[in-house]
């Protein structure tokens, strides 16, 4: 989500999923890798762009630190309107 407050809340709901996902029995939890959009999923070139990559990077850095100290294994979903959107931004992220 564009709106820092709004996104962080966002994470901290995502990171208690990862916490709690062991009484379910769940080694991973999945999401997809968002959008700049804040009316959601809606086309739009601002996904593509190399700020949105750094801070999907970043946030996806953050819950994978958070999922390796509790345990549980983030999953992502590139989509072809994300940041995240294409093998070749897949490869970048996981160097």
């Amino acid at each position: 989500h564009p709106d820092a407050d709004r996104r962080e809340a966002i994470l901290r709901k995502f990171e208690a999923y990862l916490l709690n996902a062991r009484h379910f029995g769940a080694p991973m939890v999945a999401t997809e890798t968002g959008s700049v959009n804040a009316e959601g999923f809606a086309y739009t070139r601002a996904n593509f762009t190399d700020e949105a990559y750094r801070e999907a990077a970043a946030v996806i850095r953050r819950l994978a630190e958070f999922g390796e100290r509790v345990g549980t294994i983030v999953a992502i979903e590139p989509g072809i309107n994300h940041p995240i959107y294409n093998l070749d931004r897949v490869e970048q992220l996981l160097d």
